[in-house]
C-alpha cells in the first residue's frame, strides 16, 4: 500500500508540473501573439492614413495599393527597431575605468563575469556610468556592449541573473547625480539584458516596487526577490523594509506582507543570497533618527532567512503562496566587530556565501569619529542553520626550523583556545537573547525597542575593544624571535574542529621579523588593501574582486585594482592590475561654486553621453530647456513684479527698470551660488548648521530639524516667559523669521537645480545636506548609506 500511495504521489507531481509546464508555454505564446498583433494594428493604421488622398488635388486619383504599402512600412519598422537595438562591441586594452557602487556578476550560463553602471567622485565631481562590461577569464579579455536603448547612467542598483533564454540579467532601480551632487534621482525602472544577443528591454508593469537605491535583489526558482534599500530626498535619507517578489514568467511584480514583528529593519547595502530553500539576509547599514539627538550611522550584523509555503492542492502546487522570515543567531566566527560596506557573493560550489572587508566607525564624540577598514575574508554556510568561518591563507611550510618553536606552539594553542572560549560565551550570549526574543510577546518587543538599541549599541562598542585587544595580544605574541611562520591550530567548538591560521602583522622591528617580511612566498603580502564596497564574484571556485573605496586623511580613493583567489586551494590572491594609492587623483572642492549651475548643466556620465535622454529615457527625469525667446509686455511684466504697472511708463523708464531687477537677479543669484557652496561646507558651527535652512528644506523641514535649537533661544533671549507649548511657538516665530530672510535665496537656489537638469519638483526635492558634495570619510560620506 505504501509504494501504491507514492507511485500515485508521483504521477500527480509529474501532472502538476505537465500542467505548470503548458501554462508557461501557453502564457508565452499568447503574449508573443498579442505583442505581435499589436504591432500589426499601428503599421496597419498607419497604411491606411498614408494610402488616402488628402487635398483637392488627390480627387479621383488611384489610391496607392495597400498591400504594397503595408510590406514597406513593415520593412521601414524592421529597419527602425534594428537601428535602435543595434549593438556596438568593442574590446578593451584592459579593465574599465575606476567606478564605485556598480554591479559585478557572474554569469548564469558560462565562465564570463558582467560589470555594469557605476560612479566616480573624484573629490570635486561625480561621474555615472551606463556602461555593460564583459570578462573573459580564459582569455583575460574585457570587452564593452552599447546600444541606443540601453538603461541611463546610475549607480547603487542591482543586477540578478538567471539562466533561461541563454542567459538573462535582471537591472532594477539606481540612483543618478548632477556632477556636484547637489540633485539627486532615484530608478525605478525594470530592465532585462539577454546574455546571448547583447539586447536590453525594458519590462513595464502597472505595479511595481517605488524608487531606490541600495536595495539588494536574488534569483529564487522563477522568482526575483527585491528587499530594502533607500530613498534620498536630500533634506532626509529614508531607509526602506518592504520585499518584493517578480515572476520572470508572468512578469509580475507582488509585494511580499506578513507579520511585521517577524520582519528586517529598513537597511541598505546589506548582503542578500539566494539557497535552494529560501534567501539568506545578512548585515546591512541605516541611519537612525532619534529625537533631540544627532543621526547616527548604524552597521548591522543580523542574519534573516525568508522561505515560503507552496500551495499544496492548488491548480499550480508549486506555486509560493506564503513568505514567512526567521531570525538566525549568529554562529561561529562571524566578523566582529559589526562592519558596513562588506560585500559577500555566492560561492554555488559549497553553498557558502564569500564575505570580504567592511569599515567600523566608532564615534569618540560629534566632532570625531574614527573608521577602521578590513580586509579579512569570511565563508557563511548557507545551509542549515547557518555557521561563519574565518578564510585564511594558507603558509607554505619552512625547511628547517629553529629552536623555541615548541613554546611558542603552545602559547598559540592556548591564545586559540581562549579565544575560542569568549566566542563560545558571546554565542551563549547570543542564544540566550535570541530565546528571550522568541518567548517574549509582540508588545513587550515593541515597547523594548529602544533598550535593545542601546544595548546593541554596547555589545557593538565592547566587541570593537575586544577586538583591537586581541589584535594587540597577537601582536606581542608574534613579535617572538621564536616564532615559526606557516604554523595553524586547530579547536574544537560545537562539535566542530576548526583550523586557525596564524596570521603574522606587518611592521615588527627585530630581526627574524624583518627576515620574513622580506619573504617573497609569505601570502599575505598578496592580500589586497583594506577597503569597503568592494565588488565581488565567484565563478567555479574562483573569487574575482575589483575596486572598492578607502579613505584616508578626509579623502576618498575609488580604487581599480583586479584580483583573484582559488578558494579550493587558498594560497595566495593573485593581481591581474594594481592601483597604487598615490596615483589617484584627488580634487578638493574649491570656493568657486559660482560654477555649479554651469558644471550642473553638463552631462554626468563621461562615457554615455546623454543616454538619459534617449530612447530608454528613465521614469522622472526630465530636461529642462532654458527658452531665450523676446521679451513681450506679458514678459516685462512678469520681470518688474505685479506692482508696476507697463503700460503707463516710457520706454526709457521699462529699460530702466528691467536694468535694476536684472541687476538684482543676478545678485541674487551668486548669493545662492555662494549659499550652495557653504550649506556643502562641514567645517561651519553647529550654531551656523542650525540656524540657517538647507537648500530644498521648506519651513516646515527646517523647523522639525532645528526646533530645539529655536526653543532654547527663545527661552534665552529673556523675552519670553512661557513654557511647554507656548515657548515652542515662540521658537517657531523665531525660525520662521530666519527661513523668511533666506527664502528669496532658496528660491533661486531652486530655480538654480531645475537649470542644472532636473525638472522644478524634483528639485524642491534635492536639498545639498552639508558633506554631500565631499564625499568625505565618516557618517558624512554618501557611500556609507
Amino acid at each position: 500500500m505504501g509504494k501504491k500511495g507514492k507511485g500515485g504521489n508521483s504521477a500527480e507531481k509529474a501532472r502538476a508540473k505537465a500542467a505548470k509546464k503548458a501554462k508557461q508555454e501557453r502564457s508565452a505564446d499568447k503574449k508573443a501573439a498579442k505583442s505581435q498583433t499589436k504591432k500589426d494594428s499601428q503599421l496597419l493604421a498607419t497604411a491606411k492614413t498614408s494610402g488616402k488622398g488628402s487635398g483637392k488635388g488627390n480627387k479621383g486619383k488611384k489610391p496607392v495599393d495597400d498591400e504594397q504599402d503595408l510590406d514597406a512600412l513593415l520593412e521601414q519598422f524592421r529597419e527602425s527597431w534594428a537601428a535602435e537595438h543595434a549593438v556596438s562591441e568593442e574590446k578593451l586594452s584592459g579593465p574599465p575605468s575606476r567606478r564605485a557602487n556598480a554591479t559585478f556578476t557572474a554569469c548564469p550560463n558560462g565562465n564570463d563575469l558582467w560589470l555594469m553602471g557605476g560612479e566616480y567622485f573624484d573629490g570635486d565631481r561625480a561621474n555615472f556610468y551606463a556602461d555593460v562590461y564583459r570578462y573573459s577569464p580564459d582569455k583575460n579579455e574585457w570587452r564593452s556592449y552599447s546600444s541606443p536603448n540601453q538603461p541611463g547612467p546610475r549607480s547603487a542598483h542591482q543586477v540578478v541573473a538567471t539562466p533561461q533564454a541563454g542567459g538573462l540579467l535582471w537591472l532594477f532601480g539606481g540612483e543618478f547625480a548632477s556632477p556636484r551632487m547637489t540633485s539627486f534621482h532615484h530608478y525605478r525602472d525594470l530592465w532585462v539584458f539577454s546574455i546571448a544577443s547583447h539586447s536590453w528591454e525594458r519590462i513595464e508593469t502597472k505595479v511595481k516596487p517605488s524608487a531606490r537605491s541600495g536595495h539588494r535583489m536574488a534569483a529564487w526558482k522563477q522568482y526575483v526577490i527585491l528587499f530594502g534599500g533607500f530613498v534620498d530626498t536630500g533634506a532626509r535619507t529614508t531607509y526602506l523594509n518592504d520585499c518584493w517578489v517578480f515572476d520572470t514568467l508572468d512578469y509580475k511584480w507582488t509585494e511580499i506582507k506578513s507579520n511585521p514583528i517577524r520582519w528586517p529593519s529598513p537597511r541598505s547595502g546589506f548582503s542578500f543570497l539566494s539557497t535552494p530553500e529560501g534567501i539568506v539576509l545578512y548585515g546591512g547599514y541605516v541611519k537612525r533618527y532619534v529625537k533631540g539627538q544627532r543621526t547616527q550611522g548604524v552597521a548591522l550584523d543580523d542574519i534573516w532567512f525568508l522561505s515560503t509555503t507552496t500551495g499544496g492542492t492548488s491548480p499550480q502546487p508549486l506555486e509560493p503562496v506564503a513568505w514567512t522570515w526567521a531570525k538566525r543567531r549568529r554562529v561561529g566566527y562571524y566578523p566582529n566587530p559589526a562592519r558596513s560596506g562588506t560585500t559577500m557573493t555566492l560561492w554555488a560550489n559549497r553553498a557558502m556565501g564569500v564575505l570580504f572587508g567592511g569599515v567600523t566607525d566608532t564615534e569618540a564624540d560629534e566632532e570625531t569619529m574614527e573608521s577602521e577598514f578590513w580586509k579579512d575574508l569570511y565563508a557563511y554556510n548557507l545551509s542549515g542553520t547557518g555557521r561563519w568561518v574565518s578564510l585564511n591563507l594558507k603558509r607554505p611550510k619552512k625547511k628547517g626550523g629553529g629552536g623555541g618553536g615548541a613554546a611558542a606552539k603552545e602559547r598559540r594553542r592556548k591564545e586559540a583556545e581562549e579565544a575560542a572560549r569568549r566566542r563560545k560565551e558571546e554565542e551563549e550570549e547570543e542564544e540566550r537573547r535570541y530565546k528571550e526574543e522568541e518567548e517574549g510577546s509582540s508588545d513587550e518587543e515593541m515597547n523594548s525597542a529602544d533598550e535593545e538599541e542601546d544595548e546593541e549599541e554596547r555589545v557593538r562598542l565592547r566587541a570593537i575593544e575586544e577586538a583591537r585587544a586581541a589584535r594587540e595580544a597577537q601582536n606581542r605574541a608574534d613579535a617572538s624571535p621564536a616564532q615559526e611562520s606557516g604554523s595553524s591550530t586547530t579547536v574544537e567548538q560545537g562539535g566542530e574542529r576548526i583550523q586557525i591560521e596564524s596570521e603574522v602583522p606587518e611592521g615588527e622591528g627585530d630581526a627574524p621579523r624583518a627576515a620574513e617580511d622580506d619573504d617573497p612566498d609569505d601570502p599575505q603580502k598578496t592580500v589586497p588593501r583594506e577597503r569597503y564596497n568592494a565588488m565581488l564574484a565567484v565563478q567555479r571556485n574562483t573569487l574575482y574582486l575589483y575596486g572598492g573605496i578607502w579613505e584616508n586623511d578626509n579623502r576618498e580613493y575609488t580604487m581599480d585594482d583586479f584580483y583573484t583567489l582559488d578558494l579550493s586551494k587558498m594560497e595566495r590572491y593573485v593581481c591581474l592590475k594594481e592601483c597604487p594609492i598615490d596615483a589617484i587623483e584627488w580634487n578638493e572642492s574649491g570656493s568657486e561654486s559660482g560654477s555649479d549651475s554651469d558644471s550642473d548643466s553638463e552631462s554626468g556620465d563621461s562615457s554615455s553621453g546623454s543616454e538619459a535622454g534617449a530612447e530608454g529615457g528613465q521614469e522622472g527625469i526630465e530636461y529642462v530647456a532654458d527658452d531665450s525667446g523676446d521679451e513681450d509686455e506679458a514678459a516685462v511684466a512678469a520681470l518688474l513684479g505685479e506692482d508696476v504697472e507697463v503700460a503707463a511708463l516710457t520706454p526709457e523708464e521699462i529699460e530702466a527698470l528691467r536694468k535694476q531687477k536684472v541687476a538684482e537677479q543676478e545678485e541674487l543669484r551668486k548669493k545662492a551660488q555662494a549659499f550652495m557652496g557653504v550649506a556643502k561646507d562641514t567645517s561651519r558651527t553647529q550654531e551656523d548648521i542650525l540656524s540657517t535652512p538647507f537648500p530644498g528644506e521648506n519651513l516646515r523641514t527646517f523647523y522639525d530639524r532645528t526646533k530645539e535649537y529655536w526653543a532654547q533661544n527663545a527661552h534665552a533671549s529673556g523675552d519670553s516667559q512661557h513654557r511647554g507649548k507656548e515657548l515652542r511657538r515662540d521658537g517657531f516665530a523665531l525660525a520662521e523669521r530666519r527661513y523668511e530672510e533666506y527664502k528669496p535665496i532658496l528660491e533661486e537656489i531652486e530655480r538654480i537645480q531645475a537649470q542644472a537638469g532636473l525638472d522644478a519638483a524634483e528639485a524642491r526635492n534635492s536639498a545639498a545636506r552639508p558633506g554631500i558634495a565631499g564625499g568625505g570619510p565618516g557618517v558624512d560620506s554618501r557611500n556609507r548609506r
